[in-house]
């Protein structure tokens, strides 16, 4: 028994020695690992100290050699910035170059990035501020450490690329060439390969159907401004939204900025909700807007005189159609005239031509009463049956209340004249079965 408990508390021991040393060891090992990772981690970015931005205010109170100088850089031409990049001349605490190269920036919209890559641009800038002889208060960003080296890169860059220019400039530069006319394809080559650009051409172009080429994207670009294109890009950023909607959204708000390429690519791409779910206010901005004659603006525009929408659509359609025929529109409007002249044998199936109507140039208010021809003629002589009445829609109308005045049948009146709903505006102009 002695020598069993003997065996059992030296077994005990040794247990207990083992599980010491090797507690020992891990605690050795887990604190090497804690101070290398400690010591190998990058600096927390909270508690990173960053170069911080200087900014100056230049004084020009005892000196008017800064104020002429300093004017005469921010007036020069491109090429005269770019030849003064090589100037080691002092202006004050400064390199001619360094504000030569500022002014650039500033009113050249020069890419500087694209230049010298961002991580090779030093992170100390200094923000230059004066008032010119106008009194405008001028802000230029210098970069005072960058090299000779990186001035001879940046002259170069300058000198080689066919647009060195940030993408904005590039925007404001071909906006300028439309305006004039005088398109250089590189030019939008260039802007093609922004991101900006890249985010507009993936919505535009998305899924199957029509597509819009480089020229076509960039011309619906410039007809808007800087602001709603960088909006657009954060927002695309931010959603990646490529949905049917959005697209439609996009192209809307560049109509509302009376954008002709915008009305003519959402009848081209988007025909069957122009049609179907526009009001005839936002109708009538498409059509204004339609100024080019294209087989896809003649079409759109015929399609809209045997529809159910206003006297006023249709009579924006018809002048809009004479235009592009290049005649003179007539001094009195004859509906079935002009649908006569204008429309296709096809187009005529669907069209019943009204009666009796001979309106003026102008759009005809709305009145109190229904625009009824001849109703108490209808309703009585026989002989009436198979003409067509004009009808305006009221306030308060709907295609039961139409069809209980003139007795006839609902779906008549929807057949007549291609609803697909029982849903009508007011003002609209309803063909009804005599």
């Amino acid at each position: 028994m002695t020598i069993d408990n003997d065996y059992l508390l030296k077994k005990n021991t040794i247990l207990i020695r083992a599980l010491i040393i090797s507690g020992v060891i891990n605690i050795v090992v887990l604190s090497f690992l804690s101070y290398w990772i400690i010591r190998e981690r990058p600096p927390s970015p909270y508690c990173e100290l960053k170069p911080q931005k200087k900014e100056y205010l230049l004084p020009i109170i005892d000196s008017n050699v800064w104020a002429d100088r300093l004017s005469q850089l921010s007036s020069s031409s491109y090429k005269q910035l770019i030849h003064y990049l090589g100037s080691s001349q002092m202006i004050g605490n400064y390199r001619e170059k360094d504000i030569a190269l500022a002014c650039l920036n500033r009113f050249y919209h020069f890419d500087l990035q694209r230049a010298m890559m961002p991580q090779n641009l030093p992170e100390e800038k200094h923000v230059l501020k004066w008032h010119n002889h106008s009194n405008e208060l001028i802000a230029l960003t210098l970069y005072p450490h960058l090299k000779e080296t990186d001035f001879q890169t940046i002259i170069q860059f300058a000198k080689t690329e066919s647009w060195p220019l940030t993408t904005q400039g590039l925007f404001l530069k071909l906006q300028s060439q439309f305006k004039w006319a005088t398109i250089d394809p590189k030019l939008i080559e260039t802007l093609a390969m922004t991101s900006e650009f890249w985010s507009m051409e993936l919505l535009l172009n998305r899924g199957e159907g029509p597509t819009l080429t480089k020229m076509e994207i960039a011309k619906l670009i410039t007809e808007g401004n800087w602001e709603i294109l960088t909006q657009f890009v954060e927002q695309q950023r931010q959603n990646h939204d490529l949905s049917e909607e959005r697209r439609r959204q996009v192209l809307l708000e560049y109509i509302k900025l009376n954008s002709d390429s915008a009305a003519e690519f959402i009848i081209r791409l988007d025909k069957d909700y122009v049609l179907k779910k526009m009001d005839d206010a936002q109708i009538l901005t498409i059509l204004h807007l339609l100024t080019a004659k294209t087989k896809e603006n003649e079409d759109f525009v015929k399609t809209l005189l045997v529809g159910p929408h206003s006297e006023q659509v249709w009579q924006n359609a018809a002048s809009l159609l004479y235009r592009y025929a290049d005649e003179k529109k007539p001094e009195v409007w004859n509906y079935e005239q002009i649908v006569t002249r204008f429309t296709t044998p096809s187009t005529k199936k669907m069209f019943q031509p009204f009666s009796h109507v001979n309106l003026p140039a102008q759009p005809t208010p709305v009145k109190n009463k229904p625009l009824i021809t001849e109703k108490k003629t209808v309703s009585k002589n026989p002989l009436n049956k198979n003409k067509i009445i004009s009808y305006k829609v009221q306030k308060g109308d709907t295609l039961w209340k139409i069809s209980q005045k003139f007795k006839v049948k609902i779906e008549k009146i929807r057949e007549m004249n291609h609803l697909n709903s029982d849903s009508i505006k007011q003002g609209t102009l309803l063909k009804i079965p005599g």
